[in-house]
């Protein structure tokens, strides 16, 4: 996929040649292909694709990490009990993801300060025992049916008599962009700005992966923070965000009129429409 800057100037570059006649367009086309092998010596695909997937297997690690850490500052936080034989690096992102959903559910209709015992992980699923609850076949049938509406076709929900729930995630794989949800989900609300335009600003602007450094998830909060920053420096938050694309450092290094640079003005833009994008799919702090 293109990103923001691509676009844009492969938009100039269309229009540009869809309004010129054939023999002027032609000739320019060329001598800008020609220019380009020229100049620019191509490397084998195989590297990238290694370099990627490097990359890639890095920031799996980084996340799977994030995942462990996050299920036991939540089970302390909550009082949940943990069983010691789990290995939590197991707990995918398309769990945790739903974790405090299944918990909520899980109270919602026990209506009980107690938390079930976190007791099996897989790679594809987890289980919330409910020890100390009494007889609970009933409540057990009503937070599968309740649950199971909440999470969608993408989770089985099962209840196992006498007091498990099991929560199972037969869906695709998740792309980077998914996987990421989850710790720029925490960052942005430990640094108390908009999940998603933080999740729109890393995608239009460096990437969720980046082949310029070793993946770090602390470039995300860098991100978050400079965010924050600019929109607490200018007045309108188009401005805030054209001062991370130009890379200026305080207002008045602002470029003037920078909204009549196209480059300038798709990119925020685009950071415009995929945050809204974001929240049209849920990725935001209000309620449903």
């Amino acid at each position: 996929m293109f990103s923001a800057k691509g676009r844009a100037v492969f938009r100039l570059f269309k229009n540009f040649f869809h309004e010129k006649p054939a023999y002027i367009s032609i000739p320019i086309l060329i001598f800008i292909l020609l220019t380009t092998l020229f100049f620019f010596d191509p490397k084998p695909t195989l590297n990238s694709d290694f370099d990627l997937k490097r990359q890639s297997q890095i920031q799996d690690s980084l996340i799977l990490d994030f995942t462990e850490h996050t299920i036991l500052n939540l089970a302390e936080k909550i009082h949940m009990e943990v069983d010691s034989q789990l290995n939590l690096s197991l707990m995918r992102p398309e769990l945790i993801y739903v974790l405090p959903t299944s918990l909520n559910t899980f109270n919602n209709i026990t209506r009980k300060k107690e938390m079930p015992l976190l007791y099996r992980i897989d790679s594809s699923s987890f289980s919330l025992k409910a020890e100390g609850f009494g007889t609970f076949k009933n409540r057990g049938y009503r937070i599968k049916k309740a649950l199971q509406k909440k999470l969608g076709n993408d989770y089985i929900v099962s209840f196992f008599v006498p007091n498990e729930i099991k929560v199972q995630y037969k869906g695709y794989p998740w792309n980077m962009e998914l996987k990421l949800s989850v710790p720029l989900l925490k960052i942005a609300l430990e640094e108390e700005i908009d999940p998603a335009l933080l999740m729109s600003l890393t995608k239009n602007h460096e990437g969720f992966i980046s082949l310029q450094q070793t993946p770090d998830l602390n470039r995300f909060r860098n991100l978050a923070k400079k965010l924050k920053s600019r929109l607490e420096e200018h007045s309108s938050m188009e401005d805030a965000l054209a001062s991370i694309y130009f890379n200026s450092t305080s207002p008045k290094d602002l470029p003037l009129k920078w909204w009549k640079q196209p480059l300038a003005r798709n990119w925020v833009h685009q950071v415009f429409i995929d945050a809204q994008i974001y929240r049209d799919y849920g990725f935001t702090l209000e309620d449903p």
